[in-house]
């Protein structure tokens, strides 16, 4: 797979709120690999509402950007990150008086397709799913307050950063942040696993293109980006791998799945 998933923050702002089977949910599908079928987008809930126990079948990854959910009777606020392996259960959701919005990636088919009339199934007509043979029982969960206390960790190039909010010790699954200081660079590269990135703050140039705010990635695995530049803002992005990200090494992360 050689292309990459690329929505301009501008672009995915014009994208509409579709309405989700739950009462008060709202999902905005950002943008959809045709071939690895991962996806990525918004999903809204209004105040006080409810969203059922449920399951994906890929891996999903969810960092909180407003307001505040409860799951498993503990809430969770901007900032909280999580990540469920391909089939795990999880939910109810409920929220309060200030409802939520987070973003939300999935390595593979969401399970929602049909609603979103995307695709379900790759080129050979066949579902495409990402869970392993073992099956995954538990998720990762980092709250927005033990978020902000890890810290930052610098990458080989200067000016670089990355502050990792989770690991699975299975699937090796990854998530966290990225940022670049002002006039920073960052090398052509690429990544063993599907990547996907969101931006937060700032502006990245890549191709001549500035990207802003909103503006989402999802690049398959060995897929080649870069080089990279800053500006006077910098720029601090999310980003999740369904698999190792190729810097366990200078993070001290996993490499290898457990045995």
């Amino acid at each position: 797979m050689s292309n990459p998933v690329i929505v301009e923050g501008k672009d995915a702002e014009e994208l509409p709120w579709i309405d989700f089977e739950h009462p008060g949910c709202y999902i905005k599908p950002v943008g959809q690999h045709p071939e690895s079928l991962a996806v990525g987008g918004y999903f809204k809930m209004a105040p006080n509402s409810i969203s059922s126990e449920h399951s994906h079948p890929s891996d999903q990854f969810s960092l909180i950007l407003e307001g505040e959910v409860n799951v498993d009777g503990k809430s969770y606020g901007p900032g909280s990150y999580f990540y469920y392996p391909a089939g795990v259960v999880h939910g109810p959701l409920t929220t309060g008086e200030k409802g939520m919005l987070l973003f939300a990636c999935y390595s593979g088919p969401s399970g929602q397709e049909a609603l979103l009339q995307l695709k379900t199934k790759n080129e050979n007509n066949t579902l495409k799913l990402t869970s392993k043979e073992k099956k995954m029982t538990y998720p990762i969960i980092t709250t927005g307050e033990e978020a902000e206390d890890i810290p930052w960790r610098s990458l080989e190039q200067p000016g670089c950063f990355v502050k990792p909010l989770g690991q699975h010790p299975e699937t090796l699954a990854i998530g966290g942040y990225f940022k670049m200081e002002p006039h920073s660079e960052a090398a052509k590269h690429s990544h063993p696993s599907h990547e996907f990135a969101l931006v937060m703050e700032g502006e990245v140039m890549l191709d001549g293109v500035t990207y802003g705010p909103g503006s989402f990635f999802h690049r398959p695995a060995g897929v080649a980006h870069g080089p990279h530049y800053t500006g006077e803002k910098g720029v601090i992005m999310f980003a999740c791998f369904a698999g190792p990200s190729g810097s366990e090494e200078a993070l001290k992360l996993k490499t290898e799945k457990e045995e």
